[in-house]
């Protein structure tokens, strides 16, 4: 069992810059981010979301989540994700990103809302992480 994340309307909508385009449950990654998009509530949305491995669209909520997969599965799903998605493959980004995931994930509890505001964070609601 691998804990990674996948995408979720849980709190969807609590930032007023929350977003998604990605079906519950799907596995998300990281994204290349563009130069115009600075501030996590700014721009185009990239600093502040991660992208469904499936749908290749992008979300602002995410939850840790217990997959039967391995690391070395789970680096190639993104992997090809990425390539399905149009970006060369760069094993070492990709493997960087990947077990960032995972290294995130891996004391947390199934269920736990995170979301990306520069780096993975907890999400938070008056001032209590979200389970």
């Amino acid at each position: 069992m691998l804990k990674v994340l996948e995408a979720t309307k849980e709190t969807q909508g609590q930032r007023a810059s929350d977003f998604t385009g990605v079906p519950e449950g799907e596995l998300v990654r990281f994204h290349f981010q563009c130069d115009s998009d600075t501030e996590p509530d700014g721009g185009c949305g990239c600093a502040r979301s991660m992208t469904g491995m499936q749908t290749l669209k992008a979300t602002t909520t995410f939850k840790v989540a217990e997959i039967e997969m391995g690391v070395d599965e789970y680096i190639h799903v993104t992997r090809e994700s990425y390539l399905k998605s149009g970006f060369p493959d760069s094993a070492n980004r990709v493997i960087k990103w990947s077990l960032e995931v995972i290294s995130f994930c891996l004391d947390l509890d199934p269920g736990v809302i995170v979301e990306l505001r520069g780096d993975l964070q907890l999400r938070t609601r008056l001032g209590k992480a979200v389970r």
